[in-house]
């Protein structure tokens, strides 16, 4: 299985841009990311310190009715909550958030394993990847 990592955050003026920084990476610690024109971007090449503190905090099943909601053909665009990121925690949001988002975009050979991985179901034969 194959996936890319695409990250993205505007920077308000009054927000320390390392700060966004550090909580992208409290959620993707891999992540290569580049400072430009208000918006920090870049790309990640892991989704297990995201799958751990999905798993850790108890929220895969609602977790993985976000994410999907939110496929579309190969990938799934969702955003989290930057606040939450700060303290390494995992919040959803609908992309409107008053003190701003952390947009990630997951493009994969197969989204619905990808998800599988991220966001196990507690359920008992639900796994959506092995359907094809």
């Amino acid at each position: 299985m194959s996936f890319k990592i695409c990250i993205s955050a505007h920077v308000h003026p009054t927000e320390n841009p390392s700060a966004i920084d550090q909580a992208v990476r409290s959620i993707f610690p891999d992540a290569v990311l580049s400072f430009e024109h208000f918006c920090i971007s870049g790309t990640a090449s892991s989704l297990s310190r995201l799958a751990e503190i999905i798993s850790s905090h108890r929220i895969r099943d609602s977790a993985r009715a976000v994410l999907l909601r939110n496929v579309e053909g190969n990938s799934c665009r969702f955003h989290l909550s930057k606040q939450a990121a700060t303290v390494g925690k995992v919040s959803f949001t609908d992309g409107e958030s008053v003190l701003g988002d952390i947009g990630v975009t997951i493009e994969s050979d197969n989204i619905l394993s990808t998800i599988d991985s991220i966001a196990q179901t507690t359920r008992p034969f639900k796994s959506l990847g092995a359907r094809e």
